[in-house]
């Protein structure tokens, strides 16, 4: 097959390339899901929640409870069944074709979400539409720069075309560059889930992809570019909704693939045990304690700025001040005021909710006409702040643009009541986590902002008990 080129645009410095197939892959199809597997889906489904339920009590107990009843409206919202269908008694075997295959895979990502609840933690995964943030694109957060690497992205097109979906947009991306297919004119036959292969060889920097439709090709040349590629999908419209049901998924190896690897590639990610870094983090389309990126990030400024400066958490070097002014749901780690490693030492309650501050930088200025100057500076993010990373007990992030935050209209930050300056202009990245499991972890962060020359490199030892 000769590899087209289906489009190419440019926007903020971005480029759109549509690209080719996998090379030296086999058929291999998933059978669709059939009238057993979906009863004793559901069975575990109903022991899973059973399960959950007995491990709750008072207030959890109940949210439980409502978080249930709104994940089945949304689930046949989703999926398209009747009132009827839905009641029926035995109403999983009466199910075929299209909704068949969409409970199948709802129901995986709600049964995922059962077994991994803690009463004491909040119920991340228990994603309704008032706990989701509208995003039109979502990144793997683990890139690579080097190596030969498998990942699949799967799309459910009954539901894309119900939700209105018109263009989606799947590949890779560097920060520099986006190669994208454009999935919704590569579908399968209405009521049927396409699985797209992505095979990406970064020493010879080729893409290869394929779907069922479409049989392997020549591939497409990636710039080598110092940035690390990252899985990624796009839309015209908000993706949260799909992203959050497992309508839209990127498995880069989480889970069996659809299509054999190619001869000499490995999976993107695969982890090495269940509780894994990667699961730990919040998906950028959920929101945490009610609070979006931007509420978030201000959060931080002022659990920061809203105390006397002998006890601003980033002058610490110790992690004597972790402590000091938490919230009952999150938990900040701090930066660094200087160019240098830092490592601390943090006690955190089970339950709460860390959040991590990538990179933060805050701007003050003596005059509005310098704050004025530096707008642009902020406006880039997150593009200005690539050369950054998280790690989380060993595990390495380096793709988390996605959870970037900055005001770039110069204003006044009032913390604690008071105000602190008059010109400001901040920016920059916090990684949320679902509470972690009690014992030690090890989470390092920083990285470089090469338009200020900063470099920072912060590292914590937290003990969850």
């Amino acid at each position: 097959m000769q590899i087209r080129e289906i489009a190419r645009f440019a926007a903020a410095g971005l480029s759109l390339v549509c690209a080719s197939v996998a090379s030296q892959t086999s058929e291999g199809a998933r059978p669709p899901a059939d009238i057993a597997a979906l009863v004793a889906q559901d069975a575990e489904l109903n022991a899973a929640y059973r399960a959950a339920e007995k491990a709750s009590a008072g207030d959890a107990a109940t949210e439980l409870r409502a978080a249930q009843r709104k994940w089945i409206q949304a689930r046949n919202e989703l999926c398209g069944l009747t009132t009827r269908e839905a009641a029926a008694r035995d109403w999983p075997a009466n199910l075929q074709g299209a909704k068949a295959d969409c409970v199948m895979r709802v129901t995986q990502v709600r049964l995922a979400a059962l077994r991994q609840h803690r009463p004491v933690a909040s119920l991340q995964g228990f994603t309704d539409h008032d706990k989701l943030l509208p995003i039109q694109e979502y990144t793997f957060p683990i890139g690579k720069s080097t190596g030969k690497w498998y990942a699949e992205i799967e799309v459910n097109r009954d539901v894309l075309v119900r939700q209105g979906d018109k263009r989606l947009h799947l590949g890779l991306d560097n920060v520099d560059g986006f190669y994208a297919l454009s999935g919704d004119a590569r579908l399968q036959p209405e009521g049927q889930t396409e699985v797209f292969g992505l095979a990406v060889d970064l020493d010879a920097h080729q893409l290869y992809w394929r779907s069922s439709l479409e049989a392997a090709g020549r591939g497409v040349p990636l710039n080598q570019g110092t940035k690390p590629y990252a899985l990624k999908v796009k839309s015209d419209r908000d993706l949260e909704f799909l992203l959050s049901r497992g309508q839209v998924r990127i498995n880069p190896g989480q889970r069996p693939f659809k299509y054999a690897i190619p001869a000499g590639y490995l999976p993107w990610h695969a982890p090495k045990d269940r509780d894994e870094p990667v699961r730990w983090i919040v998906p950028a389309y959920e929101r945490v304690a009610g609070k979006d990126r931007p509420a978030l990030a201000n959060g931080y400024w002022d659990w920061l700025m809203g105390r006397d400066a002998s006890q601003n958490p980033t002058s610490d070097r110790t992690g004597a001040l972790c402590s000091l002014q938490q919230g009952p749901d999150t938990w900040y780690l701090a930066g660094a005021a200087e160019a240098d490693r830092i490592e601390r030492r943090c006690t955190v309650p089970f339950g709460r909710q860390i959040v991590v501050p990538v990179m933060a930088v805050f701007l003050s200025f003596d005059t509005l006409e310098m704050c004025k100057a530096n707008e642009k500076l902020a406006s880039l993010s997150p593009y200005t702040l690539h050369n950054t990373f998280m790690e989380l007990d060993g595990q390495r992030f380096d793709r988390v643009q996605d959870y970037a935050a900055s005001v770039w209209s110069c204003a006044e930050h009032v913390a604690a009541g008071k105000l602190v300056t008059r010109h400001v202009l901040w920016l920059g990245m916090w990684v949320p986590l679902h509470p972690l499991p009690r014992g030690e972890h090890v989470i390092t962060f920083g990285g470089r902002f090469n338009a200020l020359n900063l470099d920072r490199r912060v590292t914590y030892r937290v003990v969850v008990e």
